[in-house]
């Protein structure tokens, strides 16, 4: 009974909930998007709109994109000094500085590694790339993962095999963005065993 009524629900507000998730940025709920995309399309080999969900996502890939995207700006600004200097600066001048090396495609890739497009947003906004072309970049980035989401779903077949497939992908992606973390976490213990050695 309760699953049959989680996908009633998916179907009657799946676009609601990945523009709402996806519109919040960092402060979304991980995984969740990816997971309704691919139920999505699977519901539409029964019918349901696949454009509405399409949409939804594209939209709300934006405008969560773009608050990321204004915040790596208002970073560069604080850069010269202050307690965001000391905490951020650093990391977002390294990232900066991956964003000029691999040019906007990060923001394009940057959808399909788990925590990655909101640091390459904000990475784009503190380098200082234009709007239009971040824009053009993040709307391109967000298509492509939203249809291939979508397809993954609808060539499934049914909502079983849907769902299996959306528990894959949150799990492939919980695993890339662990590795994330401990390669990150790895290089700032190497960096400040660095420092300390030479101090």
């Amino acid at each position: 009974m309760p699953h049959a009524i989680t996908l009633h629900a998916v179907s009657q507000h799946a676009p609601a909930v990945i523009l709402l998730n996806l519109a919040c940025g960092v402060c979304g709920v991980p995984a969740l998007a990816e997971a309704l995309l691919i139920v999505s399309g699977a519901l539409s080999n029964g019918g349901a709109s696949i454009a509405a969900p399409f949409a939804a996502a594209v939209i709300g890939s934006a405008i969560g994109m773009s608050t990321s995207f204004f915040a790596g700006r208002r970073i560069r600004a604080w850069a010269p000094g202050g307690v965001v200097s000391r905490r951020c600066g650093p990391a977002m001048q390294r990232a900066a500085a991956r964003m000029a090396r691999f040019g906007p495609w990060t923001l394009v890739f940057g959808y399909f590694t788990p925590g990655v497009r909101h640091v390459a947003a904000a990475a784009a906004g503190a380098a200082g790339m234009h709007a239009r072309r971040f824009l053009a970049f993040s709307v391109g980035g967000a298509s492509l993962w939203s249809a291939l989401l979508l397809l993954t779903g609808r060539i499934s077949g049914d909502i079983r095999s849907a769902a299996s497939a959306a528990q894959q992908w949150s799990l492939a992606g919980a695993a890339v963005a662990i590795a994330v973390a401990l390669i990150a976490l790895a290089r700032a213990v190497a960096a400040s065993l660095s420092l300390r050695l030479r101090a």
